[in-house]
């Protein structure tokens, strides 16, 4: 995906901001989610192309909102609630990683 700026806010409100340079590609390396709705903890190796399928119930939309927390800032103002912890285990902190390479000489930046 070519862009022209991304914009990524780090604030004490879990924003974070972080500016791209012009015609950059961004490439989706990994997601690593702990304590998220249906996953305890689950790392995945991504690529730009990726396809999520399977059974009713099993965790793919959950993913995609994982995905949908780090990127939108809209539903990041919404913060967590106890449902979306896994096992409603509020005590454990929700950690969402996403690892994308930003840069022409295949430097990683992690959000």
């Amino acid at each position: 995906m070519k862009l022209e700026e991304v914009l990524f806010e780090v604030t004490s409100n879990n924003l974070i901001q972080i500016r791209i340079e012009k015609n950059k590609i961004m490439e989706f390396k990994s997601l690593q989610i702990k304590n998220f709705r249906s996953f305890e903890d689950i790392s995945l190796n991504l690529s730009n192309k990726n396809i999520f399928f399977g059974l009713n119930d099993v965790g793919k939309t959950n993913l995609l909102t994982a995905l949908r927390f780090v990127f939108d800032r809209d539903t990041r103002r919404n913060d967590f609630i106890d449902s979306d912890y896994f096992e409603k285990k509020t005590d454990t902190p929700i950690e969402i990683l996403v690892t994308v390479d930003i840069s022409d000489n295949g430097s990683v930046a992690k959000f």
